[in-house]
């Protein structure tokens, strides 16, 4: 088992130091490029740092909604926003190899990808599952939190904070004095983690009445959402937030964020609001917080709140175990089905136990790749990040289920996965190929994937 620390930097001061020994731009050509979800960029930059020669990969972290349309557009500007890790010198002129997100990719982009990029069919699979928990700052009111599980949310509360129409902690914990501003930290950048919260909202919260105020209809169709102020609220965020991110007016039009909301960018952004203030609270994935078990006893990571299923009543944390109970046994499809995507994206927005906001995170590759060093990458890391082989403490099963995520059901780190399970499917259909013909291959090589990879130019 690896012993490794959580360290956001860590592949990305690997990657551009072996780059530069390379001689710059111009060794890029070797690396893979791509990038998106924030959620999962810690766990995706410690398995890349352990892949191969640590320095394989590149992941910009941009958010999903920027991380799909550079995967299907197949524009390197919006990797450029990660400009720390991304910048121009980088990634100028080069393919984006594939994406990442925590939103399953819309029919309307796998169309336009098929029809335009020129690399096979463009390939969708769950990556691994993952809670949204609801970090807290360390003091509301005179409350300290001190502990996971220290506040208990509702779906009600959840809808109530959400919408608006709950704005003080006192209504949330009565011990908590009545006067208490919750401040609401929400994404600014098109993001996963919104679309699996208000996947979630969505599916739990009634529409408003006069007696009963909440999310007006309209705002529920607008659900789910990987972009909170603009679909929820109307409001268009400006490109850079103001020093105060709170109440933000829209720059089209007169809407305004809640005077208590406050927005971040990146799921850094959010985090930052939570331990940098009072009375915080923000949605993220666990790899940012205290339920991580690689975080917990390091300090400086938020503790998250239970949430109780609405569905049987009980109250769960956000861990690797009550996330598989949400997410249940999923089916992977089969014959001729697996060649839509969409067949490969299980969703719970409301599951019947466990921890109730959860789902996955997903991954995008191009059935073609031009360069065989992309392909052999590519299917060498997935082999490992699903443990195809079997091997016995893996890293990459290690590392996911440390951060707080659930590996694709299947997947063990002490054994290849089991028959018919979906990690199983995954390396059936894509990474070793089966009578479908879905299978990553390089354009052009023999015993690659003939059916599919003969005339496309590739990615």
């Amino acid at each position: 088992m690896i012993n490794i620390s959580l360290r956001r930097s860590l592949f990305y001061s690997t990657a551009i130091a072996a780059m530069t020994l390379a001689g710059g731009h111009g060794a890029m050509a070797a690396v893979t490029l791509g990038g998106g979800s924030t959620l999962a960029a810690i766990d995706y930059d410690n398995e890349f740092s352990i892949f191969g020669t640590g320095s394989n990969f590149t992941y910009c972290s941009i958010g999903s909604g920027a991380g799909t349309s550079a995967f299907v557009l197949n524009s390197d500007t919006p990797l450029e926003a990660d400009a720390a890790n991304c910048p121009s010198t980088i990634v100028a002129g080069k393919n984006v190899d594939y994406g990442a997100s925590d939103a399953f990719i819309p029919s309307s982009s796998v169309t336009y990808f098929n029809a335009s990029a020129n690399a096979g069919p463009l390939i969708q699979v769950p990556s691994f599952g993952t809670p949204v928990t609801f970090a807290l700052s360390n003091s509301l009111g005179t409350k300290s939190i001190t502990a996971n599980g220290a506040e208990t949310l509702t779906d009600a509360q959840l809808c109530g904070i959400y919408s608006g129409v709950i704005t003080d902690w006192h209504t949330i914990d009565s011990s908590i004095a009545s006067g208490t501003t919750i401040k609401v930290a929400y994404r600014a950048d098109s993001s996963g983690t919104s679309f699996l919260l208000t996947s979630h909202l969505a599916a739990v919260c009634p529409a408003s009445t006069a007696s009963a105020p909440g999310f007006t209809a309209a705002q529920l169709a607008a659900m789910p959402t990987t972009t909170f102020a603009l679909s929820v609220y109307g409001v268009t965020l400006p490109t850079t937030l103001p020093t105060n991110p709170c109440g933000i007016s829209s720059t089209v039009g007169s809407n305004s964020m809640p005077a208590n909301f406050c927005a971040g960018t990146g799921s850094s952004g959010v985090e930052g609001i939570v331990t940098g203030t009072s009375n915080a609270i923000g949605y993220l994935s666990p790899d940012y917080t205290d339920i991580s078990t690689l975080n917990q006893n390091t300090g400086g990571f938020p503790f998250v709140a239970q949430v109780t299923n609405n569905n049987n009543g009980s109250t769960y944390l956000p861990t690797v175990a009550n996330t598989s109970a949400a997410l249940g046994t999923i089916t992977p499809p089969s014959g001729s089905a697996e060649s839509i995507p969409a067949n490969w994206a299980p969703l719970a927005p409301n599951p019947s136990t466990g921890y109730p906001v959860a789902g996955y995170t997903y991954l995008f590759f191009p059935t073609c790749y031009a360069s065989s060093t992309n392909t052999n990458n590519v299917v060498g890391w997935l082999k490992d990040h699903y443990n195809s082989t079997g091997m016995n403490g893996t890293d990459y099963v290690d590392l996911i289920t440390g951060s707080g995520f659930l590996p694709v059901p299947g997947s063990s780190d002490s054994a290849a996965p089991t028959a018919g399970s979906f990690a199983a499917a995954i390396i059936s259909a894509f990474l070793t190929g089966d009578n479908q013909h879905l299978n990553i291959a390089t354009v052009g090589v023999n015993g690659g994937n003939a059916t599919r990879c003969t005339s496309p130019a590739g990615r």
